[in-house]
Protein backbone atom coordinates (compact mmCIF):
# COMPACT_ATOMS: atom_id res chain seq x y z
CA UNK A 1 0.00 0.00 0.00
CA UNK A 2 1.44 3.51 -1.19
CA UNK A 3 2.33 5.90 1.75
CA UNK A 4 0.84 9.41 2.08
CA UNK A 5 2.38 12.22 0.79
CA UNK A 6 3.78 12.83 4.48
CA UNK A 7 4.65 9.40 5.53
CA UNK A 8 6.83 9.30 2.38
CA UNK A 9 8.63 12.44 3.09
CA UNK A 10 9.21 12.15 6.69
CA UNK A 11 10.64 8.24 5.32
CA UNK A 12 13.12 10.22 3.05
CA UNK A 13 14.09 12.54 5.95
CA UNK A 14 14.52 9.73 8.74
CA UNK A 15 17.07 8.09 6.09
CA UNK A 16 19.02 10.87 5.85
CA UNK A 17 19.51 10.48 9.70
CA UNK A 18 20.47 6.84 9.70
CA UNK A 19 22.51 7.41 6.24
CA UNK A 20 24.89 10.31 7.77
CA UNK A 21 24.91 8.60 11.47
CA UNK A 22 25.88 5.36 9.59
CA UNK A 23 28.71 7.50 7.79
CA UNK A 24 30.23 8.87 11.45
CA UNK A 25 30.31 5.34 12.56
CA UNK A 26 31.45 3.67 9.38
CA UNK A 27 28.97 1.05 9.82
CA UNK A 28 26.61 0.00 6.84
CA UNK A 29 24.99 -2.50 8.30
CA UNK A 30 21.70 -0.31 9.58
CA UNK A 31 21.13 1.15 5.85
CA UNK A 32 18.29 -0.52 4.33
CA UNK A 33 20.23 -1.37 0.80
CA UNK A 34 18.75 -2.74 -1.99
CA UNK A 35 20.22 -5.46 -3.83
CA UNK A 36 21.47 -3.33 -7.00
CA UNK A 37 21.97 -0.78 -4.96
CA UNK A 38 24.49 1.82 -6.86
CA UNK A 39 27.09 4.06 -5.00
CA UNK A 40 29.13 6.77 -6.56
CA UNK A 41 31.68 9.32 -4.91
CA UNK A 42 32.78 12.33 -6.72
CA UNK A 43 32.15 10.61 -10.04
CA UNK A 44 33.59 7.45 -9.56
CA UNK A 45 31.41 4.17 -8.52
CA UNK A 46 32.70 2.48 -5.40
CA UNK A 47 31.51 0.19 -2.63
CA UNK A 48 28.98 1.27 -0.50
CA UNK A 49 31.41 3.29 2.69
CA UNK A 50 34.41 2.35 1.14
CA UNK A 51 35.47 6.81 0.61
CA UNK A 52 37.25 9.03 2.61
CA UNK A 53 34.16 10.50 4.60
CA UNK A 54 33.39 7.55 5.84
CA UNK A 55 36.63 6.77 7.03
CA UNK A 56 37.86 9.66 8.26
CA UNK A 57 34.40 12.33 9.17
CA UNK A 58 33.18 12.23 12.57
CA UNK A 59 30.62 14.88 12.26
CA UNK A 60 28.29 16.94 9.68
CA UNK A 61 28.41 20.57 11.34
CA UNK A 62 26.00 21.81 8.51
CA UNK A 63 23.07 20.56 7.28
CA UNK A 64 20.13 21.40 4.63
CA UNK A 65 18.20 18.78 3.16
CA UNK A 66 15.47 18.42 0.67
CA UNK A 67 13.49 15.38 -0.16
CA UNK A 68 10.66 14.30 -2.88
CA UNK A 69 7.87 12.27 -2.25
CA UNK A 70 7.10 11.53 -6.19
CA UNK A 71 10.87 10.63 -7.20
CA UNK A 72 11.26 8.92 -3.63
CA UNK A 73 14.71 11.17 -3.56
CA UNK A 74 16.37 12.83 -1.10
CA UNK A 75 19.36 15.59 -1.05
CA UNK A 76 21.32 16.67 1.73
CA UNK A 77 23.64 19.75 1.48
CA UNK A 78 26.24 20.78 4.29
CA UNK A 79 30.00 20.11 5.41
CA UNK A 80 31.34 17.33 7.18
CA UNK A 81 34.76 17.22 9.13
CA UNK A 82 37.24 14.86 11.71
CA UNK A 83 37.89 18.22 13.64
CA UNK A 84 36.38 18.08 17.06
CA UNK A 85 37.79 18.39 20.81
CA UNK A 86 37.85 15.14 22.49
CA UNK A 87 38.19 14.75 25.82
CA UNK A 88 40.65 11.67 27.32
CA UNK A 89 39.57 9.08 29.02
CA UNK A 90 35.58 10.16 28.11
CA UNK A 91 35.20 9.91 24.62
CA UNK A 92 36.72 8.36 21.96
CA UNK A 93 36.83 8.60 18.17
CA UNK A 94 34.53 5.79 16.95
CA UNK A 95 35.92 5.42 13.57
CA UNK A 96 37.06 1.76 11.38
CA UNK A 97 40.16 0.61 11.19
CA UNK A 98 40.79 2.53 14.61
CA UNK A 99 38.20 1.00 16.77
CA UNK A 100 37.88 2.92 20.25
CA UNK A 101 41.20 4.94 19.39
CA UNK A 102 43.32 6.52 21.82
CA UNK A 103 42.26 10.45 21.81
CA UNK A 104 45.87 11.26 21.57
CA UNK A 105 46.76 9.57 18.43
CA UNK A 106 43.52 10.96 16.80
CA UNK A 107 44.67 14.54 18.22
CA UNK A 108 47.75 14.10 15.84
CA UNK A 109 46.08 13.21 12.23
CA UNK A 110 45.76 15.90 10.12
CA UNK A 111 42.17 18.76 10.37
CA UNK A 112 40.30 17.99 7.30
CA UNK A 113 36.60 20.22 6.30
CA UNK A 114 34.85 19.04 2.84
CA UNK A 115 31.40 20.88 1.52
CA UNK A 116 29.54 17.31 1.29
CA UNK A 117 26.68 16.65 -1.17
CA UNK A 118 24.39 13.77 -0.86
CA UNK A 119 21.52 12.44 -2.76
CA UNK A 120 19.64 8.85 -1.93
CA UNK A 121 17.12 7.59 -4.44
CA UNK A 122 14.91 4.98 -2.93
CA UNK A 123 12.27 1.99 -3.93
CA UNK A 124 9.78 1.04 -1.15
CA UNK A 125 12.29 2.03 1.95
CA UNK A 126 15.52 0.46 0.27
CA UNK A 127 17.68 2.77 -1.03
CA UNK A 128 18.62 2.12 -4.87
CA UNK A 129 21.22 4.60 -5.86
CA UNK A 130 23.59 7.25 -3.54
CA UNK A 131 25.63 10.05 -5.18
CA UNK A 132 28.28 11.86 -2.87
CA UNK A 133 30.10 14.83 -3.78
CA UNK A 134 32.58 16.93 -1.80
CA UNK A 135 35.00 19.82 -2.31
CA UNK A 136 37.72 20.45 0.23
CA UNK A 137 38.40 23.68 1.73
CA UNK A 138 40.66 24.69 0.15
CA UNK A 139 39.02 26.29 -3.07
CA UNK A 140 40.29 28.54 -5.66
CA UNK A 141 38.68 31.90 -6.22
CA UNK A 142 36.72 31.48 -2.89
CA UNK A 143 37.98 33.01 -0.04
CA UNK A 144 35.70 31.38 2.91
CA UNK A 145 36.03 28.22 4.07
CA UNK A 146 34.13 25.16 4.90
CA UNK A 147 33.88 25.78 8.72
CA UNK A 148 32.74 28.60 8.29
CA UNK A 149 29.46 27.70 6.45
CA UNK A 150 26.40 28.21 8.11
CA UNK A 151 24.11 25.99 9.44
CA UNK A 152 21.44 26.42 6.49
CA UNK A 153 19.63 29.07 4.17
CA UNK A 154 16.53 29.69 5.73
CA UNK A 155 15.22 31.30 2.52
CA UNK A 156 14.75 27.58 1.59
CA UNK A 157 12.87 26.66 4.76
CA UNK A 158 9.75 29.42 4.46
CA UNK A 159 7.00 27.63 2.47
CA UNK A 160 5.39 29.03 -0.52
CA UNK A 161 1.91 30.63 -0.36
CA UNK A 162 -0.98 28.73 -1.34
CA UNK A 163 -2.09 30.72 -4.03
CA UNK A 164 1.48 30.81 -5.53
CA UNK A 165 2.58 27.14 -5.39
CA UNK A 166 2.92 26.03 -9.04
CA UNK A 167 3.51 22.00 -10.68
CA UNK A 168 6.15 20.44 -10.92
CA UNK A 169 6.85 20.90 -14.56
CA UNK A 170 6.20 24.70 -14.18
CA UNK A 171 8.76 24.80 -11.45
CA UNK A 172 11.34 22.78 -13.40
CA UNK A 173 10.38 25.31 -16.68
CA UNK A 174 11.13 28.35 -14.39
CA UNK A 175 14.84 26.76 -13.54
CA UNK A 176 15.17 26.16 -16.98
CA UNK A 177 15.53 29.53 -18.22
CA UNK A 178 18.60 29.49 -16.67
CA UNK A 179 20.64 27.06 -18.05
CA UNK A 180 19.34 28.29 -21.41
CA UNK A 181 20.67 31.31 -20.99
CA UNK A 182 24.09 29.80 -20.07
CA UNK A 183 23.72 28.14 -23.61
CA UNK A 184 22.38 30.81 -25.45
CA UNK A 185 19.93 29.24 -26.33
CA UNK A 186 17.65 32.35 -24.94
CA UNK A 187 18.19 35.87 -24.55
CA UNK A 188 19.35 36.80 -20.98
CA UNK A 189 16.27 39.35 -20.64
CA UNK A 190 13.71 35.61 -20.72
CA UNK A 191 15.54 34.37 -17.89
CA UNK A 192 12.82 34.16 -14.79
CA UNK A 193 14.63 35.10 -12.09
CA UNK A 194 12.88 37.26 -8.61
CA UNK A 195 14.63 40.93 -8.80
CA UNK A 196 15.80 40.26 -5.09
CA UNK A 197 17.70 36.87 -6.45
CA UNK A 198 21.62 36.33 -5.89
CA UNK A 199 23.91 33.44 -6.59
CA UNK A 200 25.56 31.89 -3.59
CA UNK A 201 28.19 29.90 -3.94
CA UNK A 202 30.07 27.88 -1.13
CA UNK A 203 28.17 30.90 1.11
CA UNK A 204 30.01 33.40 -1.13
CA UNK A 205 27.77 35.75 -3.06
CA UNK A 206 28.79 35.99 -6.40
CA UNK A 207 25.98 38.32 -7.99
CA UNK A 208 25.48 42.24 -7.11
CA UNK A 209 28.88 42.53 -5.29
CA UNK A 210 32.16 43.70 -5.59
CA UNK A 211 33.83 40.06 -6.54
CA UNK A 212 30.92 40.51 -9.17
CA UNK A 213 29.03 43.45 -9.83
CA UNK A 214 26.31 41.96 -12.36
CA UNK A 215 22.88 41.21 -11.59
CA UNK A 216 22.12 37.22 -11.72
CA UNK A 217 20.59 38.53 -15.30
CA UNK A 218 23.34 40.58 -16.49
CA UNK A 219 25.80 38.30 -15.32
CA UNK A 220 25.13 35.88 -18.54
CA UNK A 221 26.38 38.83 -20.28
CA UNK A 222 30.11 37.74 -19.73
CA UNK A 223 31.56 36.45 -22.31
CA UNK A 224 33.64 33.80 -20.64
CA UNK A 225 30.33 32.43 -19.43
CA UNK A 226 30.48 30.20 -22.44
CA UNK A 227 28.93 26.77 -21.71
CA UNK A 228 27.24 23.54 -22.85
CA UNK A 229 25.04 21.75 -19.42
CA UNK A 230 24.77 18.90 -20.11
CA UNK A 231 22.58 15.82 -18.25
CA UNK A 232 20.47 18.18 -16.54
CA UNK A 233 18.53 16.50 -13.67
CA UNK A 234 16.10 17.27 -11.14
CA UNK A 235 16.18 14.50 -8.26
CA UNK A 236 14.08 16.82 -5.90
CA UNK A 237 11.08 19.38 -6.97
CA UNK A 238 9.29 20.34 -3.50
CA UNK A 239 6.16 22.36 -4.61
CA UNK A 240 5.35 23.22 -0.87
CA UNK A 241 8.64 24.67 0.12
CA UNK A 242 9.08 26.14 -4.06
CA UNK A 243 12.79 24.41 -3.63
CA UNK A 244 14.23 22.56 -7.32
CA UNK A 245 17.32 20.67 -6.48
CA UNK A 246 19.24 19.78 -9.45
CA UNK A 247 22.46 18.60 -10.71
CA UNK A 248 24.09 19.41 -14.53
CA UNK A 249 27.36 18.63 -15.97
CA UNK A 250 29.28 22.37 -17.07
CA UNK A 251 31.08 21.74 -20.46
CA UNK A 252 33.12 24.33 -21.13
CA UNK A 253 33.14 25.57 -25.03
CA UNK A 254 36.30 28.00 -24.74
CA UNK A 255 39.18 26.70 -25.70
CA UNK A 256 41.88 26.57 -23.09
CA UNK A 257 39.94 26.73 -20.49
CA UNK A 258 38.84 24.55 -17.17
CA UNK A 259 36.93 21.68 -19.08
CA UNK A 260 33.84 21.81 -16.83
CA UNK A 261 32.44 20.63 -13.66
CA UNK A 262 29.68 19.27 -11.56
CA UNK A 263 27.35 21.68 -10.40
CA UNK A 264 24.60 20.57 -7.35
CA UNK A 265 22.18 23.58 -7.06
CA UNK A 266 19.26 24.88 -4.96
CA UNK A 267 16.82 27.01 -6.43
CA UNK A 268 14.19 28.97 -4.27
CA UNK A 269 10.76 29.23 -6.68
CA UNK A 270 8.70 31.80 -6.03
CA UNK A 271 6.72 34.99 -7.74
CA UNK A 272 7.24 32.99 -10.87
CA UNK A 273 10.73 33.08 -10.23
CA UNK A 274 13.91 31.77 -8.80
CA UNK A 275 15.17 34.02 -6.11
CA UNK A 276 17.81 32.68 -4.15
CA UNK A 277 19.89 29.72 -5.72
CA UNK A 278 22.44 27.67 -3.40
CA UNK A 279 25.55 26.29 -5.31
CA UNK A 280 28.35 23.34 -4.80
CA UNK A 281 30.63 22.83 -7.28
CA UNK A 282 33.11 19.84 -7.79
CA UNK A 283 36.11 21.28 -10.14
CA UNK A 284 37.43 19.28 -12.95
CA UNK A 285 34.36 16.59 -12.20
CA UNK A 286 34.04 15.45 -15.62
CA UNK A 287 31.13 12.80 -15.35
CA UNK A 288 28.67 13.00 -12.22
CA UNK A 289 28.50 8.96 -12.86
CA UNK A 290 25.01 9.04 -13.46
CA UNK A 291 24.58 9.99 -17.28
CA UNK A 292 22.68 7.49 -17.95
CA UNK A 293 20.34 8.00 -14.44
Amino acid sequence: MRKSKREERNRLLQLVNVFLDAAVYNDISSLPLAAGVRATYNGKEVPVGQNEIWEQAIRFPARQTFVDHETQTACFFGTATNDALLDEMRYFYPKKKCPWANVREYNRSEMKWWYYFLRLKCDDGLIIEIEELTIPWGINNFWTQAKEYPMKNLQFDIPVPDDDQRERDEMIDIVETYWDALERKIEWRDVKCHPDCQRIEFNVQCTNCKRDYHSLRTSFLNPLFTWDIRDRKHPVVDTKLGVVVAVVQFVQKLPDSSPGFVAVEAFKVIDGGFREIMVYLKPMCLDSGWRTA
